[in-house]
């Protein structure tokens, strides 16, 4: 992924946006492997409304943060043997809406 890459409009991705748009609640899809690096990611994709009220209407687009999975894991100090041993992992974020 590069900056300025059209990512809903992806036949990758395209999945995304009916998800999305009537959502206040990120997505996140995954593993990706990604031409610009070695590895696997995940897209946390996040809705953009323009305001509070998540409906078709007000859906203005999406963002979406990249995270590395093998830079994750490694900052999190869980070894590549313990990934193998299948663990579950459990990620959630804070939104400035409604602080869950």
């Amino acid at each position: 992924l590069t900056l300025g890459f059209d990512a809903l409009g992806s036949p990758t991705y395209a999945h995304v946006l009916p998800q999305i748009h009537n959502s206040t609640a990120a997505i996140i899809t995954g593993p990706n492997k990604f031409a610009s690096r070695s590895g696997s990611g995940m897209l946390f994709w996040f809705p953009v409304h323009v305001n509070d009220t998540a409906t078709l209407q007000t859906f203005w687009g999406a963002s979406f943060v990249v995270v590395a999975v093998d830079d994750l894991l490694a900052a999190m100090n869980v070894s590549q043997r313990a990934a193998d041993a299948r663990m579950d992992f459990a990620l959630w974020y804070t939104t400035a809406l409604n602080g869950s």
